[in-house]
């Protein structure tokens, strides 16, 4: 798990990278449309590769972002 985290970006991170609003990517996380490690309470890190990706997207999602935690890391830690 500390290597998912080192990997990882806090929902304030997500949302400086992709110029919007905290409350959007936990809404987004709690959609499905981004995977992410709980951490607690209202606390998530998510997959800095997803969102690189994203971002390599121009910020657009595509019908397969709800993907599995299988799919993101190869475990089943990451919530959709």
């Amino acid at each position: 798990m500390t290597d998912e985290l080192t990997m990882g970006l806090t929902a304030n991170a997500v949302a400086k990278h992709l110029n919007c609003n905290v409350v959007t990517v936990r809404r987004w996380a709690k959609e499905g449309k981004l995977p992410y490690l709980s951490l607690g309470g209202r606390r998530m890190i998510f997959s800095r590769r997803v969102i690189d990706e994203l971002l390599a997207r121009g910020g657009k999602f595509q019908n397969n972002d709800k993907k599995t935690g299988e799919e993101v890391n190869g475990t089943n830690n990451w919530k959709r």
